[in-house]
């Protein structure tokens, strides 16, 4: 699973018609309030990165990958 925070710049609205038109509501969930999607595919994951200029949130494990690649 993929997450990303919303940022202000960005209509929920906007982001809310993009998925519906790309059939994404079923495998994408939400929480509004924290401003956070969450996805269960990577391929939506990097399609609404690209379409929207957003990174992913770097969640404790992926921190733990990055620094166990970088002393290798």
């Amino acid at each position: 699973m993929i997450t990303y925070k919303l940022n202000s710049n960005i209509s929920t609205d906007v982001i809310g018609e993009w998925m519906k038109i790309n059939n994404m509501f079923e495998r994408v969930s939400f929480d509004w309030v924290k401003k956070h999607l969450v996805f269960e595919y990577g391929e939506d994951a990097t399609a609404f990165s690209l379409r929207f200029g957003i990174k992913k949130i770097e969640t404790t494990l992926d921190k733990m990958i990055k620094n166990e690649e970088s002393i290798n």
